[in-house]
């Protein structure tokens, strides 16, 4: 199911929309609903929970997600004889997209929450990495005479990664003799190749071949990191609040 996101447009009976012929691979136009959808969750949290500790109170969430994707696809079109046509094409179409919410937290909601420890820590981490490999190849031969073959190649790839990677303490009273030590991390990682080919390859008298290749790729990194003290009262040793995005990169062949 695509949701459409243009400009307004409005068919007639005597011109309707063609659903069939429209480009659902352009973001600016569509956008797939099932590919935004609840993120998948991975939390160490309290809710309206007081706890009383002689030791450490520890909250961790740690997240590591892999998308390996390999599409590939490939046509020949071969005409001969007297007025001999031959038409091929190939298409290589790719969506990948990971989505987490990695969160550690203590939250006292309306009720509120009372935390004694020795010290606190809250740590979230995700690591998340696609590697997609998108290709298309074409092959356009005309033998004989008068004979004519086209290809056409097609690669298009989409690789998203939006992940949310928070650690927070909210609407809680925490009092310890040691730290308070909240640390969110998170490194997102996009490799992709994005290829399409097409060749003619025209053999004989009056034979003609005509070939045509395109590839189009969007990759995105749409990471949030936050680590936050809300509407607490916190006493410590020393209070800590790290946010870090490390190794976020995109590497893209197209």
């Amino acid at each position: 199911v695509y949701e459409y996101l243009g400009p307004e447009v409005t068919g007639t009976e005597a011109a309707p929309i063609g659903l069939r012929q429209q480009d659902y691979q352009n973001p600016d136009l569509w956008r797939l609903l099932s590919m935004t959808s609840s993120p998948a969750e991975v939390r160490a949290y309290l809710f309206e929970t007081s706890v009383a500790a002689s030791g450490a109170l520890t909250l961790s969430a740690t997240s590591n997600q892999t998308v390996d994707a390999t599409v590939l696809s490939g046509s020949v079109a071969v005409a001969g004889g007297l007025l001999g046509v031959g038409l091929g094409g190939a298409g290589s179409s790719a969506v990948n997209r990971i989505a987490a919410l990695v969160e550690a937290a203590i939250d006292g909601g309306e009720a509120g929450a009372d935390i004694l420890a020795a010290s606190v820590s809250l740590t979230a981490t995700d690591t998340s990495e696609i590697t997609a490999t998108t290709e298309a190849a074409a092959l356009a031969v005309g033998l004989g005479a008068l004979a004519a073959g086209g290809a056409v190649g097609i690669a298009i790839a989409r690789n998203e990664i939006a992940n949310q990677v928070a650690t927070r303490i909210a609407d809680a009273t925490v009092e310890t003799t040691g730290d308070v030590t909240l640390e969110s991390t998170e490194s997102a990682t996009i490799t992709a190749i994005t290829a399409a080919a097409a060749a003619p390859g025209p053999a004989g008298g009056i034979a003609i071949s005509f070939a045509g290749a395109g590839a189009n790729a969007r990759n995105v990194i749409l990471t949030r990191t936050t680590a936050t003290i809300e509407d607490s009262d916190v006493d410590g040793d020393a209070v800590s609040l790290t946010a870090t995005s490390t190794g976020t990169t995109i590497d893209a062949l197209v």
